[in-house]
């Protein structure tokens, strides 16, 4: 009796730790895309840092050097761009 009840706790627990497999792949794709235009400005991957005007941009922005400290609040009305060394633009996302 003791074993059924050790190994039903068990699989509850197993059972509650799994996410939900659309909700990953939901938010990552938010995430990247969102509400703060980033799939529109795809095209600027590799490109020159000075190529992104964030002036012409009506939300805030946030542009992140390399190795750069950052804050981990989402928000998804936010643009952020990462750039390299060589001030080139090497990844747009949402957050």
């Amino acid at each position: 009796m003791r074993r059924i009840t050790l190994l039903l706790c068990w699989a509850l627990m197993l059972a509650a730790c799994r996410p939900g497999a659309q909700s990953g792949a939901d938010s990552a794709s938010t995430a990247e895309t969102g509400r703060c235009g980033a799939s529109e400005l795809r095209h600027l991957v590799g490109q020159p840092r000075d190529a992104f005007d964030p002036g012409a941009r009506e939300g805030p922005v946030r542009i992140l050097p390399p190795n750069a400290m950052r804050t981990m609040d989402h928000r998804p009305e936010r643009l952020n761009l990462s750039v390299d060394e060589n001030q080139r633009i090497t990844r747009i996302w949402c957050g």
